[in-house]
């Protein structure tokens, strides 16, 4: 009996000595009948608040890994981030991660529950966040943001994670062109004299194959001109004459003004009437022709003067 009653003492004696600073911690133990008033008097609540006193008073402010800080007029043990109270004087690191907190529950084995912060969840004792597992693919970076993550992309790689290959990473734009994203596709932004959906057709009217100012426009892979009047053909090289309008002549264009060059026998601005020739006259029919108008014009005049006369009276 001597011998169960001294193992009963030297177990109350470790456990005051490891928790002589905690109030948390329960310690309960199975004594024998004979030392079962000495447990019940270490157990009791006044006797160890007055132990827990004496020793505040007499030691001060005990903080382990914290700082002591007033509060309500006293001075307490205040841990810092990412630690938790193993006891009101020990604080303890949570080892759960970046920004994390804990709780501490003390006994005979020691429970961390982990205070995770916004957008991470506890798994065994740690946080983990959105970036764990890394949820970029394609060599992505993994960056926390609020209420979520973001993935920094390769070059070659573009979307939420990295999913989707970048378009342009092959430079589909030929010819200088150059290629931007478009919706889930490309798009190629073309130099000059150069179009098509890779830049891949060159411009058939960079050359200006267009004369005499005619206007060129792209017509599928080739070109067609718009000529200036009178011109025509297909680079408006040919001078356009309607040669129907030159009844007995030849149809010439001068600048931009059609004319008929009448053959030998024929005038007018068609050559559509015949030239009068008087023979065996010369130029005596010439000078006949010449006084015949003047006399006409006289007589006309004479009669236009004696009709203003007798509308007068």
């Amino acid at each position: 009996m001597s011998v169960v009653y001294l193992i009963s003492i030297l177990c109350i004696f470790s456990l005051f000595q490891d928790r002589v600073h905690s109030s948390v911690i329960p310690v309960k133990q199975v004594f024998s009948k004979e030392s079962e008033t000495a447990h019940q008097k270490l157990n009791n609540d006044t006797t160890r608040e007055h132990l827990q006193s004496s020793v505040e008073n007499n030691a001060g402010c005990l903080c382990t890994n914290g700082e002591c800080m007033k509060k309500d007029g006293k001075e307490v043990c205040e841990c810092p981030p990412e630690f938790g109270y193993l006891t009101r004087s020990y604080c303890k690191a949570c080892k759960c991660g970046k920004g994390a907190n804990c709780t501490i529950e003390a006994g005979w084995t020691t429970k961390i529950t982990c205070i995770c912060p916004k957008g991470y969840h506890a798994v065994k004792e740690r946080c983990i966040g959105p970036c764990e597992p890394n949820p970029c693919k394609n060599k992505g970076t993994c960056e926390d943001v609020d209420n979520g993550f973001e993935c920094v992309c390769p070059s070659t790689h573009t979307g939420k994670t990295c999913e989707t290959k970048d378009p342009c990473t092959d430079q589909p734009c030929l010819n200088g062109g150059i290629c931007k994203l478009y919706k889930d596709s490309f798009k190629c932004y073309c130099t000059e004299h150069f179009f098509g959906t890779k830049c891949e057709i060159v411009d058939p009217c960079a050359t200006l194959p267009c004369q005499n100012g005619g206007v060129c426009l792209v017509n599928g892979d080739s070109f067609k001109c718009m000529c200036k009047t009178p011109y025509t053909g297909e680079k408006c090289e040919k001078v356009y004459c309607d040669a129907s309008l030159c009844k007995h002549g030849k149809c010439q264009v001068i600048g931009e003004v059609h004319s008929c060059l009448c053959y030998q026998g024929y005038i007018g601005p068609k050559c559509d009437q015949e030239e009068i020739k008087i023979e065996g006259c010369g130029s005596k029919c010439v000078a006949l022709i010449v006084i015949s108008a003047l006399l006409g014009l006289s007589v006309l005049l004479n009669i236009f003067i004696l009709c203003k006369y007798r509308l007068s009276q």
